[in-house]
């Protein structure tokens, strides 16, 4: 593990754009269009449960919609390693992996189309 990273270093995935709008667009499909902690259906934001800066990808399996109020609270404040755990508990459930694997298809050409080129 990096001393400069919570995680391990490893290849990440960076989307375009429009490759990212398309993947948000199925996070919103996932997570019914609403707040996962609330449900509110207001104000919706994509987090990246791992941090780009930690390098966190731009795939399904990292982002989780949250309403602005929750995001900030919960996943920028003093909680956010607590609800960390929680959202990746999530992430890795059945649904989540039914989703993803319904999904398989669509996901992979997103990833192979738009992933940016490495710097």
């Amino acid at each position: 593990m990096d001393e400069n990273f919570m995680f391990p270093r490893e290849e990440r995935i960076r989307l375009s754009d429009k490759g990212y709008k398309k993947i948000c667009a199925l996070v919103n499909e996932r997570d019914g269009n609403r707040c996962k902690l609330c449900g509110a259906t207001m104000g919706l934001q994509h987090h990246h449960v791992r941090f780009r800066s930690a390098y966190g990808s731009d795939t399904i399996n990292n982002l989780i919609l949250l309403c602005s109020s929750c995001h900030s609270i919960y996943a920028h404040g003093k909680k956010e390693k607590g609800y960390r755990e929680m959202f990746e508990n999530y992430l890795a459930g059945d649904y989540c992996k039914q989703f993803e694997k319904d999904h398989e298809k669509k996901l992979n050409s997103i990833y192979k189309q738009y992933r940016r080129k490495k710097r």
